[in-house]
């Protein structure tokens, strides 16, 4: 087992650069697994503004407006000297700035809408369009009751009263009102770990027998060409088992009630099905780069584009279906889908789809291995 035992002294040579590259991958997973599960939310809920209000309003509209915009919105009262009201709302202590004049009421009534107010935008900050939204919305339906004869004060607590009124969403289906669980994010993102790692771990260390005088070595020693590549596969899963290990462990660290459950193990299996994918992609690549640079251009390229294309940084569900066409050819696709389904699933007996899944990421992974063998051999005969 001698090829077998180089395989590990070589890896133990470069154990720096792998540590380093392995800190910064599960950094990068960690920070996007964070990021991805605090932005999604299975449910609506209004924002709340700061806003400036200076009420010179003598009626009953004014007040109404007032009251209306504090029930989701933190109100402001508006400093009076100019260069302090500008420094508020450039520290975005004030997001809107509303001024209702003293004829405001009586404007309105008389039908005199159009600048009735005086609203002042932070520049910069969309969401304090929303508060003019808010502010239009409540007019509209004051408007409809004073055009309809009612008496200011009638009109106003109508329009409040119809105003607190609020539509409820309801998802098209349960699976889609079901919150995604922390680890669902962190095996989305897991390939384009896996991918990299792989490509920059094994692959330097096959480039080292891809020189030419540990080639020509090679080829003057008494093992067979069969055992000399047989060695070096488990070699290379040898390496794919550390990676593999490492990153599961993290998982049961981080997620141990979700890696205890059904879904934490198929999660698993999962990733298992799509490691032996890097690991063949790996050892191709590594049997033709020449050199580090040419290494980690074409991790970075192959990382990227099945990491966009197979769904694991762009949701499927937003790709047009040309696109989805084409990403069914990279394995990053079947995997995305299988991590799908699997955080979907009620019960065991809803995998059936999954282990599907698994046996198209395989038979990518078998495809790409023998490529790379027989390459291999081109290569050998070439020499």
């Amino acid at each position: 087992m001698q090829v077998f035992k180089a395989f590990f002294k070589i890896l133990n040579k470069n154990k720096l650069s792998m540590i380093i590259y392995m800190g910064i991958y599960l950094a990068l997973t960690i920070v996007m697994t964070q990021s991805a599960s605090e932005s999604d939310t299975t449910d609506f809920s209004k924002v709340s503004m700061d806003i400036g209000v200076d009420n010179q309003d003598k009626g009953e509209l004014g007040e109404a407006l007032v009251e209306y915009l504090s029930k989701e919105n933190n109100i402001k009262s508006i400093p009076k000297e100019r260069e302090e009201l500008l420094d508020t709302m450039y520290y975005r202590e004030i997001q809107y700035v509303l001024v209702i004049p003293e004829d405001f009421t009586e404007k309105f009534i008389a039908g005199e809408r159009e600048e009735a107010l005086e609203g002042t935008v932070v520049p910069g900050n969309s969401t304090a369009f929303l508060a003019e939204m808010e502010i239009n919305e409540f007019l509209k339906t004051l408007g409809m009751y004073v055009d309809g004869g009612f008496a200011p004060d009638k009109a106003a607590e109508q329009a409040l009263l119809d105003m607190k009124k609020e539509s409820h969403v309801e998802f098209l289906s349960r699976e889609d009102a079901k919150e995604k669980p922390s680890a669902y994010y962190f095996f989305q993102y897991v390939p384009y770990i896996f991918l990299c790692i792989m490509l920059v771990s094994l692959s330097v260390v096959l480039m080292t027998f891809n020189d030419k005088d540990m080639d020509a070595r090679n080829k003057c020693s008494s093992m067979s060409f069969f055992q000399r590549n047989l060695q070096m596969i488990l070699g290379s899963i040898g390496i794919m088992l550390l990676e593999y290990v490492f990153f599961m462990v993290l998982a049961f660290v981080m997620y141990p009630d979700y890696m205890k459950s059904v879904a934490g193990v198929l999660s698993a299996v999962n990733a298992l099905v799509y490691m032996l994918v890097c690991l063949s992609i790996a050892f191709f690549v590594g049997r033709l780069a020449r050199n580090d640079g040419e290494l980690n251009m074409i991790a970075n390229v192959i990382g990227l584009s099945f990491s966009f294309l197979g769904g694991a940084f762009v949701p499927l569900e937003i790709m047009s279906e040309s696109v989805k066409k084409v990403s069914k050819f990279v394995p990053s696709y079947w995997y995305v889908i299988a991590n799908n389904d699997i955080w979907k699933m009620e019960s065991i007996k809803d995998a059936g789809n999954i282990y599907k899944n698994f046996l198209m990421t395989g038979a990518f992974a078998v495809a790409v291995i023998a490529a790379a063998m027989v390459v291999n051999r081109l290569k050998a005969r070439s020499a």
